[in-house]
């Protein structure tokens, strides 16, 4: 399975939507075997949850870059609603509420 040779939040970003869309593709066809349904949830949440530590990193690198559009488009990425249930979404949320606040605010970044 691709999710097996998934690594962590530095792993490639289109090989976990992979595994997680094979998946969900999997839970669809309704298995019988309750230990492959729970291993392929466990699998989904982990890789949901190494997807939003990954682009809060891309989105801090970005940060430190000074670039704005960058740091916001991952910090959307990072809070799709396919991804609220992760450990650091709502942390991923706070960072983007506080970076569009800054934006709109008299002289604050664009």
């Amino acid at each position: 399975s691709i999710a097996a040779d998934l690594q962590g939040p530095d792993y490639d970003l289109a090989q976990m939507v992979l595994a997680v869309s094979e998946l969900q593709s999997f839970l669809a066809n309704k298995p019988e075997n309750p230990e492959l349904i729970a291993a392929a949830e466990d699998a989904i949440a982990r890789i949901r949850a190494w997807q939003v530590e990954r682009h809060l990193r891309v989105a801090a690198f970005y940060r430190k870059l000074g670039s704005v559009v960058g740091e916001r488009h991952h910090l959307q990425l990072a809070t799709r609603e396919e991804l609220r249930s992760a450990p650091l979404y709502d942390r991923a949320l706070e960072l983007l509420t506080r970076l569009e606040h800054a934006a709109s605010a008299p002289g604050g970044r664009p």
